[in-house]
């Protein structure tokens, strides 16, 4: 059966008029069928994070403003905050903790148990962070997500052996909760975790959003994907897959003008036709 499309053409004409035009013609693609499953991925082991995480663009977290050495129950995430099942320790690297991996000297957060849950703002299509065991000596820790997914034993030994350990869902399975294991054995000496980054269906429209920016012909494409977000940001989801449906016409269109090439231009389509996917089709 087919949609109604009277209520949205009626809203659209309330929108800037580059966007009420781009309505005409043209439908996003149905959302492609799948199971839903969650996914463990730690290749980059103690190496810099990747830019993507399964099929998502990741957004490091931000630095946290809060004092060092102060105990928090939560941390701020690029999609929300992420809270902690017990308070832990903020610090950065070099103030309290000595070691990490990759570079990297910004904030991490140490729990002196075995034990530490971390919940996830809700709609966390992928998540990473770092752990490492306070201690020197070869021990195993393990992270597992509300599923049951799980990372197996990941073995540390030493100074500056921080590992990322990453999890992403497919077929509309978000992330929920992660549970980080340490053998008690090795307690009291605990373990941090810290270097996050996230992804949701926001950030990736954020991330087209910025990867169209001075791309083809005046503000058009950035100011197409900068309407999207005000929809979904406002919870009309319709509305966002309606102006990602009139966002490809318009890559398609400057393409056929010379303005973009075949390769962004395909780039930029497939982008949009993921995000679709992630709104449940349009």
């Amino acid at each position: 059966m087919m949609r109604k499309l009277v209520g949205k053409c009626a809203y659209a004409l309330a929108l800037p008029s580059v966007a009420a035009a781009l309505l005409v013609g043209g439908t996003a693609p149905a959302a492609l069928a799948s199971t839903p499953v969650v996914h463990f991925d730690g290749t980059p082991g103690t190496s810099a994070p990747l830019a993507t995480l399964g099929p998502y663009t990741m957004t490091k977290a931000a630095a946290d403003s809060r004092p060092i050495l102060e105990n928090v129950s939560d941390v701020t995430l690029p999609n929300g905050t992420m809270t902690f099942s017990t308070a832990v320790e903020h610090t950065t690297i070099g103030n309290q903790w000595a070691s990490w991996t990759n570079g990297y000297t910004g904030d991490v957060y140490i729990d002196s148990g075995t034990t530490l849950t971390m919940t996830l703002p809700a709609g966390t299509l992928a998540f990473y962070f770092y752990l490492e065991p306070a201690t020197v000596s070869t021990v195993t820790m393990e992270a597992v997500a509300q599923n049951g997914t799980t990372s197996g034993p990941v073995s540390f030994s030493g100074f500056s052996s921080a590992k990322y350990f990453g999890f992403y869902g497919t077929g509309g399975a978000t992330i929920k909760t992660i549970e980080v294991t340490l053998p008690s054995s090795a307690n009291p000496s605990g373990f941090a975790v810290g270097e996050f980054g996230a992804g949701s269906t926001a950030l990736q429209l954020a991330a087209l959003h910025q990867a169209v920016e001075g791309v083809g012909s005046g503000t058009t494409l950035a100011d197409i994907v900068a309407l999207a977000q005000q929809q979904l940001s406002a919870g009309r989801t319709e509305l966002a897959c309606l102006m990602l449906g009139g966002f490809t016409m318009q890559v398609e269109l400057q393409q056929f003008s010379r303005r973009i090439t075949a390769t962004v231009a395909a780039t930029l389509i497939a982008d949009a036709k993921f995000i679709e996917t992630l709104l449940g089709g349009c």
